[in-house]
């Protein structure tokens, strides 16, 4: 088979016939908690793997001087552009299709206060580059966000395969993936004691966002790679940033969430 990429952007745009009042709230107020701020106010934020463009929405709400949404996907560029043209098409918003491997796209991007994206550099097919690329866009002292999937051997390779199966297949493969994957989880919630339906209800708080659409993005994200706290940690440190802070889990669906500052030089 080819090398091929799970096409987000069709997946996103489903997911904006669902976005409400209640979604850009609480996607809001996930930003204010990930970052430990009530404002972006004066900040230029780069969103690398804008996806459906909520994220962009909530810094452009929260007061960014400047909004940058960048994503490798058509569909994600035109999910983004559709929820900014609700916004009112904000001129300090400004939405484009690049990849954040392009040495040529690098070397046309400023450096910015706020460099983020959550989810999104462990699907180019090369993490670590992606990751050394996304932190030099980051300014001086600026704040560097990234979600990197925890590592787990030997579960984490297991689900590169189904996912890259996934991704490679039509409706009638992915519709028993899909709900084989949903109904293991509400067993394994229901064995440890859990509401097993609870989490659909309170999803949404998470990040203002829906949990089918997340699913589908999470059996389809290939190329699929990850790493452990440490490893991240120590790559980012290595290239000039301090450790802010971090929430990291043990499963293998986990999103580790790491911010960083760059050092002062």
């Amino acid at each position: 088979m080819s090398d091929k990429h799970y096409e987000f952007g069709k997946n996103w745009m489903k997911f904006l016939e669902t976005v409400d009042d209640r979604a850009i709230t609480e996607s809001v107020r996930s930003m204010q908690d990930l970052f430990g701020v009530e404002s972006f106010a004066g900040k230029g934020f780069l969103d690398i793997g804008s996806g459906s463009g909520l994220h962009s929405l909530a810094a452009h709400r929260l007061g960014a001087q400047e909004v940058v949404s960048l994503d490798y996907d058509p569909d994600s560029v035109a999910a983004t552009s559709a929820l900014r043209e609700r916004e009112g098409a904000p001129a300090s918003w400004r939405v484009s299709q690049g990849d954040i491997l392009d040495p040529g796209l690098m070397a046309s991007l400023p450096p910015f206060d706020i460099v983020y994206s959550w989810g999104v550099l462990h699907h180019t097919g090369s993490m670590w580059q992606a990751i050394r690329n996304a932190a030099s866009l980051c300014g001086e002292e600026g704040l560097f966000m990234i979600g990197i999937y925890h590592k787990k051997p030997p579960f984490s390779a297991w689900m590169r395969t189904i996912k890259r199966i996934y991704t490679y297949s039509g409706p009638v493969v992915r519709f028993p993936i899909k709900w084989g994957y949903y109904l293991l989880t509400v067993l394994y919630r229901a064995l440890r004691g859990k509401n097993p339906l609870e989490f659909l209800a309170d999803y949404k708080k998470k990040r203002g966002m829906d949990y089918w659409r997340d699913l589908e993005d999470w059996l389809g994200g290939y190329p699929f790679e990850f790493a452990t706290p440490d490893e991240i940690t120590a790559f980012v440190g290595d290239l000039g940033f301090d450790l802010v802070r971090s929430s990291t889990g043990t499963s293998i669906g986990t999103i580790n969430e790491f911010l960083f500052r760059r050092a002062p030089r």
